[in-house]
């Protein structure tokens, strides 16, 4: 604790600063981070993995509501973003463009997996999951 502040009657308030171990600790933390890629797992990862036990039209109409969803969020922060970037330095602004580049991005893969369901090149069933397994049984 840096220093304890009593603004007239109002209570004691104790103002903190960071010690040179914590600035040390922070700024290996941020270059870490900056520098090495890591593989996050979002939700929608997990979920896929484990799609094909809807039916096609099912994923469709779920794809749908999801990039309708992520539209509307692409629209707005890109909207937040140009009214930021109107008085703030891009520096402040980069988790900002990555999200809203990352979002993009995921708008364009749902774009192509529907376009595939609607086609029927994404297209599956029971017969056809249970095949690859079969074929790849250990023979006694």
């Amino acid at each position: 604790m840096a220093e304890v502040e009593r603004d007239g009657a109002r209570p004691e308030r104790s103002v903190y600063e960071i010690s040179d171990a914590g600035r040390a600790s922070a700024h290996s933390w941020l270059t870490d981070m900056l520098s090495v890629p890591r593989r996050g797992f979002p939700d929608i990862n997990a979920a896929q993995a484990h799609a094909s036990v809807l039916a096609p039209g099912e994923l469709a109409t779920l794809l749908r509501t999801r990039r309708g969803a992520v539209a509307a969020e692409v629209e707005q922060l890109q909207g937040e973003l140009n009214a930021g970037a109107a008085f703030l330095p891009r520096v402040i602004l980069l988790d900002a463009e990555l999200l809203v580049r990352t979002r993009t991005a995921e708008l364009d893969y749902l774009d192509d997996a529907l376009t595939g369901l609607d086609s029927g090149d994404i297209a599956w069933s029971r017969a056809s999951l249970a095949e690859p397994a079969t074929e790849h049984e250990p023979r006694p």
